[in-house]
């Protein structure tokens, strides 16, 4: 069953839409979204199942890729309830989370 679910962007969330919906040659900008939530899950599967996520570069050096925004999430998962540095790793979280959204 289908559901129609409807988003709010900003300009720059809409020009990075497009910009991936004229890239990836794809018909709309739900196939976008779909293709993206896609990728953010198979990326948290990964990570969760103690995988990295590298890339190849021309030299053929690997480098892992970075996504901040699941790393604190780990870190506060991780975390008991009495440590004195979750508040500031909930900031920073908060903090990743404002800048990732578009």
């Amino acid at each position: 069953m289908k559901k129609l679910i409807q988003f709010r962007f900003g300009e720059k969330g809409i020009q990075i839409v497009e910009k991936l919906k004229q890239e990836l040659s794809l018909s709309s900008r739900a196939e976008v979204i779909r293709l993206a939530l896609n990728l953010l899950n198979w990326s948290i599967d990964c990570l969760e199942n103690g995988y990295e996520i590298t890339v190849t570069k021309g030299d053929g050096k690997f480098e892992r890729i970075r996504i901040p925004y699941l790393e604190l999430r780990n870190i506060i998962k991780k975390k008991s309830p009495e440590d004195d540095s979750e508040a500031s790793s909930r900031s920073e979280f908060e903090k990743i989370k404002e800048e990732a959204c578009v």
